[in-house]
């Protein structure tokens, strides 16, 4: 089958698949918004990630010096994309040099740029609760800040970026602090809106900047105004990503898209830097997509849908329930129709689809990779066709794991990489292999197995699979 559809044209795979398509609703979607399934892909993001991790490992400690690295410019931007895809134990370590290189230095350490500013001051905030001493050397850079914001009317620390990075350390600062920083804004905002001929060609950080301060109809003419020049190969992640938070999704498809084909088949000639950029407009690429599709997302679940079938067989009377990439929460919907006694969690990167969640689910943006949830809080937990729009496979799943309970079930639904072919997809889509998927779940379940199910009135033809596991009561010894 995905011979066949690989070598035809779109409108014939479309014409092959369209009894699949029609019986979710998506048909007007297919023909828009995905792409024609050719071989399975590499994983641009993925790739991306591990980029990243191998460099860290690479260097030494890691010290700021490590050529990988380079310097807090090049560390600090590094720690949200981890800590957002799951690589937590790598953020904290970076936190942790970043955080003796601010302390300790002396003179202290300083970022060569407006744009490392603000990275630095982010990572430090990320890490308060995480890493000791964090919220010093936090205070230490914000103090830093502010002596350069009056010592100097339009330099360095007057950034956009620096400044809407500082704003949220609000919860660290003190009103006077806050007060000086609105100020600026203010200000910048003003001198920026009176000159926007000089700023035709200004950087990517510095429109994204005011989109953070929430100026967006001045980020966007400065946008309009950047896009009428040559964007560069390395400039295109922060291109897709202004263009995404503008609500400009085709403009920003087409920068990452262009990346991804000028850089195929991989992104290992590039510095960790861009790969976090890229990282970040991919998340952004991903969002964007949901939120345009959502009228068209279906709300229900038919009675007899296999998917629903295979989570209500785990769930026991009076569970706590939840479902991650849960979009508009219609299998939870469908949980609580047939169990009214279960406490339903749905939690989705994006809030256009949570919001059409039935009023009994309680709901929390988040990903698969970093679930806001206690550990070992849910009886019963599930996706449905969500790992498949992720980047780490493995901190996906150890993230499910941890917030079932010991003796809890853990169920992963999704397309499998062997039915690649069978169904129109986005281009940035990978579908686990059986085998693979089932390894990571038994790292911390037992009794892993995998089924074919039945789906939207079809019988089990080997598209659907859900991965079943119990949640280990002790922890295999070492």
């Amino acid at each position: 089958m995905m011979k066949a559809l690989a070598s035809t044209t779109w409108t014939a795979a479309i014409q092959v698949a369209k009894p699949l398509v029609s019986s979710m609703g998506l048909e007007p979607l297919a023909r828009r918004v995905l792409r024609k399934p050719a071989a399975p892909p590499v994983g641009h993001t993925a790739e991306a990630l591990a980029f990243i991790a191998s460099s860290v490992t690479a260097s030494t400690g890691p010290t700021l010096n490590a050529p990988e690295l380079g310097g807090i410019d090049g560390v600090a931007p590094l720690v949200p994309q981890l800590l957002s895809h799951g690589e937590t134990e790598t953020a904290e370590q970076l936190i942790s040099v970043l955080v003796e290189h601010v302390c300790e230095d002396t003179p202290p350490a300083r970022p060569a740029t407006p744009q490392g500013e603000a990275a630095l001051l982010t990572a430090l905030l990320a890490g308060i609760g995480r890493v000791p001493r964090a919220r010093d050397a936090l205070l230490r850079r914000l103090s830093a800040v502010a002596t350069m914001l009056h010592r100097d009317a339009t330099g360095y620390a007057d950034h956009p970026c620096v400044l809407v990075a500082a704003r949220r350390c609000g919860n660290v600062v003190s009103e006077g602090y806050l007060e000086l920083i609105d100020q600026r804004i203010t200000a910048l905002v003003r001198r920026v809106s009176s000159r926007l001929q000089p700023l035709r060609r200004a950087r990517f950080a510095i429109i994204e900047g005011f989109i953070d301060a929430m100026h967006h109809d001045l980020a966007g003419a400065l946008f309009d105004a950047r896009m009428k020049w040559p964007v560069a190969i390395r400039e295109l992640p922060d291109a897709a990503t202004c263009a995404y938070r503008l609500g400009r999704w085709e403009e920003g498809d087409r920068a990452l898209e262009r990346l991804e084909q000028q850089q195929a088949p991989g992104l290992d000639n590039l510095d960790t830097t861009f790969a976090a950029r890229y990282l970040r407009a991919n998340r952004y690429r991903v969002g964007a997509f949901f939120d345009r599709i959502a009228p068209e997302l279906p709300s229900h679940v038919p009675p007899d849908d296999g998917r629903a079938e295979v989570v209500l067989e785990r769930v026991s009377p009076g569970a706590r329930v939840l479902e991650v990439g849960c979009g508009k929460a219609r299998f939870l919907k469908a949980v609580q129709e047939r169990r009214p006694d279960v406490t339903c969690t749905g939690v989705d990167l994006s809030p256009t689809l949570l919001a059409s969640a039935p009023a009994a689910v309680h709901t929390a943006a988040g990903a698969l990779e970093s679930i806001p949830c206690r550990t070992n809080a849910f009886d019963t937990v599930f996706s449905v066709e969500a790992i498949e729009h992720s980047s780490n496979w493995r901190a996906s799943v150890r993230e499910l794991i941890r917030v079932t309970r010991p003796g809890g079930w853990l169920l992963i639904i999704d397309k499998p990489k062997s039915a690649w072919g069978k169904l129109p997809c986005p281009a940035w889509e990978r579908w686990p292999s059986s085998g693979e998927l089932a390894g990571l779940m038994q790292e911390g379940c037992d009794d892993v197995d995998a089924v074919n199910v039945p789906y939207d009135g079809r019988p089990a033809d080997g598209l659907i699979t859900a991965w079943r596991g119990r949640k280990r009561l002790c922890p295999t010894p070492a």
